[in-house]
């Protein structure tokens, strides 16, 4: 099977003022292939969501390689980088980031259309990802009149707009309750063999590790195999 993504040995660290320098990430080493799931646990502020940051080109690494498809992706520029984020990857994060005063299908349309989709191809994608998601009666509706279940289905018909090769979930359901949270995890699961997509994904919920292809624990800055 093909590599997706490689992370070589990837180190980062961060200055604070108190403790001088933190070493965050001590050598991370990832391999994500096509159309998996993979799971990172870890303790809050073990480095999880910094990977995740580093994957997406928010933050610099401070050693290491990381490639996308045998590209060294810290050797692009921000252009570039942007681009590989609207177009190979979709954000599903603890809070929604839906834009309050637009509807839920213009929530969903927002990156196909930054991305060059034509509005009228841009709401017909949008339908059909909110139909999938049984929102297709909520299309009109902002935010603020959705549920938080609701909402995190929007935020993932949005990320997966641009039919991106790799969804990066970080703590998807950590702002819901059960119900919502299963329904979350259930949707997540589909994704895979749905949309031919493979997922990174950070939580707390160890319950869903059984339906993820590899597991990982975020350990003194480095990853480690469950």
């Amino acid at each position: 099977m093909s590599t997706l993504l490689r992370i070589t040995d990837v180190k980062k660290s961060f200055s604070a003022p108190e403790n001088g320098v933190v070493n965050v990430l001590n050598g991370v080493n990832l391999e994500i292939r096509p159309k998996t799931i993979t799971s990172i646990i870890g303790s809050s502020g073990s480095g999880k969501s910094t990977l995740l940051h580093i994957i997406a080109g928010l933050e610099k690494i401070d050693s290491g390689l990381v490639e996308w498809q045998g590209d060294d992706i810290t050797q692009w520029g921000d252009k570039k980088m942007a681009n590989f984020r609207n177009t190979e990857m979709g954000f599903i994060f603890q809070f929604h980031y839906l834009l309050p005063e637009f509807s839920a299908i213009e929530n969903v349309m927002i990156p196909a259309i930054i991305n060059g989709k034509s509005e009228r191809e841009s709401n017909r994608l949008a339908k059909e990802l909110l139909d999938e998601f049984g929102l297709r009666h909520r299309i009109d509706h902002r935010p603020s009149q959705l549920s938080g279940g609701e909402q995190q289905r929007v935020a993932m018909a949005r990320a997966l707009i641009n039919t991106p090769a790799l969804i990066l979930a970080d703590e998807p359901t950590g702002n819901l309750d059960e119900k919502n949270s299963s329904t979350i995890l259930n949707h997540l699961l589909n994704l895979k063999n749905r949309f031919s997509v493979s997922i990174l994904m950070v939580t707390h919920d160890k319950s869903i590790n059984k339906d993820c292809d590899f597991i990982f624990e975020m350990t003194d800055g480095k990853l480690l195999p469950i």
